[in-house]
């Protein structure tokens, strides 16, 4: 049996890279307040509190070696939960040149951010009513997505585990309204269950640590009840969709959940780049 093989080695832990985790730790730590476990567990697989921070730098320093954010970047967190990503972007972004917004579809953790970040001014967090099976039974269709606008331009969007809970009438109308909000020249980072001829291999040999057993539309999901609990779609269609959005300079990193060992991320990450700038 041969596992996939990701070629995603963990990056050089360069000393800029270094500095600014070690910056973002010392200024955050025990200043930020953090979820109480219960809510914190209802958000993601984090077993403690510590976790759960531990998990923001790691998902921190992804954004920094992927994407070229710079403290005056103008960013949106598209599923931004309980602020994960706000905790270290609220001491490297620059209080009066950069900006973030986050977006969520739980209106409980939206106003439980807007409190814990308020001392930050260029910090603001929106509610999106749409329907989750998991997070927000009472929203409505994406369609209202359209012509919303969360502050644009934006230098970078970002989504860590939004695509993957995402089914496919729903996947183009997101991609659309993000690519909206962009502007020229601007980057966009995704992660994916992605399926391709290896991933197959590896979910029929066992070793993925996903199966995708059931099918909804042209994606596979994980769970037939709760479709929205894991979706992964096959890389040409994701690549298809993106060419439709306009995003172009389309760049693939290969995660752990298809069962490679030398890679040190979990999700496969997309990345794309608006046209111009």
């Amino acid at each position: 049996m041969t596992r996939p093989q990701c070629a995603e080695l963990p990056p050089t832990n360069t000393p800029e890279i270094a500095r600014i985790i070690e910056d973002v730790r010392r200024r955050t730590e025990s200043a930020v307040e953090l979820p109480d476990e219960e809510r914190m567990r209802q958000s993601g697989p984090f077993p403690t509190v510590q976790h759960f921070y531990d998990s923001s730098l790691k998902s921190f320093r992804e954004l920094l070696v992927y994407t070229e954010l710079k403290p005056h970047y103008r960013v949106l967190d598209y599923g931004c939960g309980l602020g994960r990503l706000a905790i270290p972007l609220s001491a490297f972004l620059d209080p009066d040149q950069g900006a973030y917004r986050g977006v969520d579809t739980d209106r409980e953790c939206v106003e439980r951010n807007a409190r814990v970040f308020a001392r930050h001014g260029n910090m603001r967090f929106e509610h999106v009513n749409l329907y989750s099976t998991m997070y927000n039974k009472a929203g409505g269709s994406f369609d209202q997505l359209e012509g919303r606008d969360f502050g644009s331009p934006f230098d970078l969007a970002f989504l860590f585990s939004v695509f993957t809970h995402i089914l496919p009438e729903d996947c183009d109308q997101l991609l659309r309204t993000l690519c909206r909000q962009l502007a020229p020249g601007a980057e966009l980072f995704s992660s994916w269950f992605l399926l391709n001829e290896a991933t197959h291999q590896a979910m029929a040999d066992g070793v993925a640590g996903r199966d995708f057993s059931a099918r909804h539309g042209v994606a596979r999901v994980q769970f037939r009840n709760v479709p929205e609990g894991a979706v992964a779609y096959e890389e040409a269609d994701v690549l298809e969709r993106f060419a439709a959005a306009g995003l172009t300079d389309v760049r693939i990193h290969y995660g752990k959940w298809r069962g490679c060992e030398d890679s040190w991320i979990y999700q496969d990450i997309v990345l794309a780049r608006m046209p111009g700038g």
